[in-house]
């Protein structure tokens, strides 16, 4: 276990059992969202929707049609 998670876990320690399982709940959702977020970017069908995008980006800036981003004018 990482330092920072042991002084987490030793904070939340401290606090009345509510709090406790409320701080919980919060962390584990948030596995839960990264571990979707990860299969579903590396899913086939996100990295073949991936291919197509950059092949997309590519035959419009090898024909002209796209422009250097220019933060300036964002």
């Amino acid at each position: 276990m990482s330092k920072l998670l042991e002084e987490a876990i030793r904070k939340a320690s401290a606090l009345p059992p509510e709090r406790q399982d409320h701080y919980a709940a919060v962390l584990l959702e948030r596995i839960d969202q990264d571990e979707q977020w990860e299969a579903t970017l590396h899913s086939p069908e996100s990295l073949d929707l991936l291919d197509e995008w950059a092949a997309e980006a590519l035959a419009d800036r090898l024909a002209g049609r796209s422009q250097p981003l220019d933060p300036d004018t964002l």
